[in-house]
């Protein structure tokens, strides 16, 4: 294994899909991973620490919660007193349809800005001095087309579009 200095990023949202690619990307490229776990039944995360014993910590993280988060944070802060790079991936979908005519669940879109938009923000508000602490200091927001005000090509799913304009804001 190379030898040279492991930078350090936490991955939101890395069971699956983007999150888990990234931190098999960023594993391979022999950084630590904190990986921000949400679905504890998904294996893919426990398969990929066989493989990076020594550079892989699981952290339970549900980004919609300040409890949570803050107990993420805590386990992150046990194992290191800085951080190079946070990498916001967490977000739901909420309903995707329903027009401006049909009756909306407003309720649902107080979810999926939740976890979306103030997840993030909550994560980078409770690692903020971790992050300081490094030479590096990078936030990475994924967002999407749906939050483009320009190009966004959708006509439902108001809670995800408005979510993902506001990560783009952040």
């Amino acid at each position: 294994m190379n030898e040279m200095r492991k930078y350090t990023v936490l991955i939101t949202g890395a069971d699956r899909g983007l999150g888990f690619e990234l931190a098999k990307l960023f594993l391979e490229h022999n950084y630590f991973v904190f990986a921000g776990r949400y679905l504890e039944k998904w294996n893919l995360l426990n398969e990929l620490r066989e493989r990076y014993p020594e550079s892989l910590e699981l952290v339970t993280l549900d980004v919609g919660s300040d409890e949570s988060v803050h107990a993420a944070a805590e386990q992150i802060r046990a194992k290191t007193g800085s951080l190079d790079m946070i990498i916001n991936v967490a977000a739901i979908p909420g309903k995707l349809t329903g027009s401006i005519f049909d009756e909306l669940d407003f309720e649902d879109m107080l979810r999926c800005y939740n976890v979306t938009t103030l997840g993030g923000l909550r994560v980078v508000n409770a690692l903020i001095h971790e992050l300081m602490s490094s030479f590096h200091k990078l936030v990475v927001n994924i967002s999407s087309e749906a939050g483009s005000i320009g190009t966004c090509w959708r006509y439902e799913g108001f809670g995800y579009c408005m979510a993902k304009a506001s990560v783009n804001m952040q």
